[in-house]
């Protein structure tokens, strides 16, 4: 019975060992020491070996770049989406196209930037345009001048600002000159 008991106490001992030498505790998952080939102690077995380590490394470099990619992207719309928001609650009748529009034709990086442009854009063609037709306005009254200091009717019936009196322009040149 001494013999059995022995026996079992050593090899409870050495399973125990088995955990005693190893980081963490028992529950823990095991630690991922990476892939294998990365060990310096690593012998390959073979070339196919080698192509499969290979092959998952490259599938693994390239899921890792396009996460990142996705990751990227989703960042830029997230930060569009938020400009755009508050780009809204400024101005709630915001024409999303023409925003985007204008920013691409202008280089403008922010929406914020490009938004306030437009409107200063739109602002100075409203201007322009109220300017020309308040100018029209004031035109419409004033006659064109055939003759220098808008001459008057002389006494032998010249009037300076009546084009219908000459046939042409050589009759009018010539009176104009004075010949």
């Amino acid at each position: 019975m001494k013999d059995n008991f022995l026996r079992d106490y050593t090899r409870k001992s050495q399973e125990l060992a088995k955990y005693k030498d190893k980081p963490g505790d028992i529950n823990s998952p095991p630690i991922d020491k990476g892939p294998a080939w990365k060990d310096p102690n690593f012998e390959p077995k073979s070339i196919a070996e080698i192509i499969e380590f290979a092959k998952a490394e490259t599938i693994r470099e390239i899921q890792d770049s396009s996460k990142a990619e996705q990751d990227r992207v989703k960042g830029i719309h997230d930060a569009v989406e938020k400009e755009i928001s508050e780009l809204q609650k400024i101005d709630p009748k915001l024409d999303q196209n023409a925003l985007f529009q204008h920013a691409n034709k202008y280089g403008f990086s922010s929406l914020k930037a490009a938004h306030e442009n437009m409107n200063d854009m739109k602002g100075a063609a409203l201007d322009a345009e109220q300017r020309t037709i308040k100018n029209l306005k004031t035109r419409e009254t004033d006659p064109v001048s055939s003759a220098a200091g808008g001459g008057t009717q002389a006494e032998d019936g010249y009037d300076p600002a009546e084009m219908s009196q000459y046939s042409n322009a050589r009759e009018f040149l010539t009176r104009v000159r004075g010949k």
